[in-house]
């Protein structure tokens, strides 16, 4: 009779320790699942590549996202590159207009490659193209495939 008591005990203790370690395992995986990014930024739109980083310094510790919305350094894909490489060494996300396409003329196959190459280049810190944000706003509807493209 104390042997199946005590084989009793034993499986009952067995059991609430498995289903407490099953308990805390799903636990800790569950909790270590990838939280979708949410992104409180700023937008750029001055003319200098300083002045961007300026802006940066200022809002690195307030912001995880910047977007560059320069008409006169979009058609510059160098400037872009310098200023992307200054957001994503600062630990913010960069993306850039979607305007590039629409008012300052880069060729559709110019773009497409630097989308490619900036994705490389900053990995998931480039979400890419930010466009069509507004009701009314350009109909241009090329940028949307591209950017979900990269």
């Amino acid at each position: 009779m104390k042997k199946t008591r005590l084989f009793i005990a034993v499986v009952l203790l067995l059991s609430v320790l498995l289903i407490g370690l099953i308990t805390i395992v799903g636990y800790v995986v569950l909790s270590e699942e990838k939280q979708k990014s949410f992104y409180v930024g700023v937008t750029y739109c001055g003319s200098s590549v300083e002045e961007a980083k300026e802006l940066v310094d200022k809002v690195k510790d307030c912001t995880n996202f910047f977007v560059l919305q320069s008409g006169s350094l979009m058609g510059d894909t160098e400037a872009m590159e310098e200023i992307g490489d200054y957001v994503v060494a600062s630990n913010i996300s960069y993306a850039v207009m979607g305007s590039v396409y629409d008012h300052v003329g880069l060729s559709r196959q110019v773009l497409s490659g630097w989308l490619i190459e900036a994705k490389e280049r900053w990995g998931e810190r480039f979400i890419g193209v930010y466009y069509n944000d507004e009701p009314g706003g350009s109909t241009v509807t090329q940028l949307k495939h591209l950017s979900l493209n990269i």
